[in-house]
């Protein structure tokens, strides 16, 4: 059977029986592990930028989930649903990520080199509206930052969101609501 047709459950089924051998580098978990990898590495990434990580700080806590998830392979439930266990190992490595960050702080140099203003004027019209949303996103609580993202990023349902966070489903609806709430205002406010 082709790896593609293969679901997420059953590729770590795969995984974990080949890692009790003890042997982390054979051909066939790299395959299986490329599959997963292929699958979720954007949705990685894109969490991880929209918490407000730089790109290669994003690219960094997205590689660091993949590694955790080869890591804790063996500790997978195959009988529990995928997306919320790996979305979990995500969102940890993603606060692991800032508190590394906040330890070493600095100004990287190339950034603050002058561009021409006309270029600054395309860039600042192209993604304006975006920086807004990020930016009132980035603002927001981590407890409504966290199932906003979730839900919009990927394509977790309330159920894997609530088990991913460790919250009941009526609570990730609430704070959905609360979050979607305060959104709507500050962007009307911008405008």
């Amino acid at each position: 059977m082709p790896f593609k047709d293969l679901s997420e459950n059953e590729i770590l089924k795969k995984i974990k029986e080949l890692l009790k051998k003890d042997d982390f580098y054979t051909d066939v978990i790299r395959q299986y592990f490329q599959e997963i990898y292929q699958r979720y590495y954007f949705q990685c990434y894109n969490i991880s930028r929209y918490y407000g990580l730089s790109r290669p700080d994003a690219e960094d806590a997205a590689q660091e989930s993949f590694i955790r998830l080869l890591r804790n392979a063996k500790s997978y439930d195959c009988e529990r649903p995928f997306k919320p266990w790996f979305f979990k190992v995500v969102l940890n490595t993603v606060k692991d990520k800032y508190r590394e960050l906040k330890k070493h702080r600095y100004t990287n140099i190339d950034s603050l080199i002058n561009e021409s203003s006309e270029e600054q004027e395309n860039i600042f019209e192209e993604f304006h509206m975006r920086h807004l949303f990020l930016s009132i996103i980035s603002r927001l609580p981590t407890r409504f930052k966290s199932v906003v993202l979730l839900r919009n990023y990927t394509d977790m349902n309330l159920d894997a969101i609530s088990t991913s966070v460790g919250l009941s489903v009526r609570q990730v609806h609430n704070r959905l609501n609360i979050a979607y709430k305060r959104i709507r205002e500050e962007m009307e406010e911008k405008k």
